[in-house]
């Protein structure tokens, strides 16, 4: 199904920084020992390499067009770069700090004005095409956008927000659902469905537009990520299940877990598993062991094995066809493409 195409040592970044743009695909890496944000052309042919400061790790990078917003993990300020020209403005004196895990809607992006643990940071949004300040309040953390809608979380509550003024146009207090309880995660949007994480045993499906609560059902949340093209959430941990993300009920259950734990060997522990089709493609999370999961037979179609590495479930693996890329514990970049 897939051919190990190359191998690229000494890749940065975490889950964000495998982009594709309409042309070209990038990603920052140590290339002869210097640090450098690396563009390749649609063949994977080395295009134009951009030198990086020393101290830039990028750990989020998000594209409008050709136009990189990124974040510099080693201090949280923004850096653009710029796939027109090959160009990189450093914004050092930014007064604000760039949020993290974070989509963004143009580039319109999160931002927080505090990175001292022992205060309370204000958060806000920045639109950085017009070098302008939207709004920033102490109501608003771990700032999200899904599908142009912003969300965020405070003190256990999931409040929605006007974009343009920060205004609360709702509130969901997760108490309500589990007295004591935690948001563990805010998963995304599917058509006017929000879906979050309640702790370790709770899935829930909350209309974007009211704020009202649509479902909810006890699952391990942290292991479920949305197909926006088929419409459906999947899990795929020891056992493989689809949900209808606008009811919450099953759609398809496999939960031989000798299958996955011993016969084929991947356990796998990610919510960021590649889509490909009608196959999920996950990894073990001890083993250097990478698999294609059919979704409608329930079987592994594709299986390939790296010694001596591990593929932990942090670390990105994409597919943009036909290319699957996945970043092992040691900071290689395996490249497979589809046959």
């Amino acid at each position: 199904m897939f051919l190990k195409k190359n191998k690229i040592n000494n890749t940065f970044g975490m889950m964000n920084t495998i982009i594709k743009t309409k042309k070209f695909y990038c990603f920052q890496n140590n290339y002869k020992s210097k640090n450098y944000f690396q563009i390749f052309d649609k063949n994977l042919n080395e295009y134009e390499n951009i030198k990086l400061s020393d101290n830039v790790l990028l750990d989020q990078v998000f594209h409008n067009n050709n136009i990189l917003l990124a974040r510099n993990g080693n201090t949280s300020k923004p850096l653009i770069i710029d796939i027109n020209n090959f160009s990189i403005t450093y914004l050092s004196d930014f007064p604000y700090f760039l949020g993290f895990n974070i989509e963004i809607n143009g580039l319109i992006a999160p931002i927080f004005d505090s990175i001292d643990i022992y205060s309370v940071p204000k958060s806000g949004l920045f639109d950085f095409e017009n070098n302008k300040l939207l709004w920033l309040t102490y109501d608003a953390n771990n700032l999200f956008f899904y599908n142009k809608i912003l969300f965020g979380e405070f003190n256990n509550i999931i409040n929605r927000y006007n974009n343009q003024t920060g205004e609360i146009l709702w509130q969901f207090n997760i108490t309500d659902i589990q007295p004591g309880g935690n948001i563990s995660c805010l998963i995304g949007v599917y058509q006017n469905i929000l879906i979050a994480g309640i702790g370790t045993d709770w899935l829930l499906g909350i209309d974007t537009q009211s704020g009202k609560l649509v479902w909810k059902r006890e699952l391990t949340p942290n292991f479920i990520t949305i197909d926006k093209n088929k419409g459906v959430l999947y899990s795929l941990i020891s056992i493989y299940i689809k949900l209808n993300p606008l009811t919450g009920k099953t759609l398809d259950l496999f939960d031989n877990k000798n299958y996955f734990e011993k016969e084929i060997g991947i356990e796998s522990q990610r919510d960021n598993y590649a889509i490909a089709g009608n196959y999920l493609i996950t990894t073990d999370w001890r083993k250097g062991k990478i698999g294609a999961f059919n979704t409608l037979t329930h079987r592994f179609d594709w299986i390939h094995e790296e010694p001596g590495i591990s593929f932990p479930g942090g670390h990105p693996i994409k597919y943009s066809e036909p290319y699957l890329f996945v970043m092992d514990n040691k900071h290689n970049l395996h490249i497979f493409e589809k046959q």
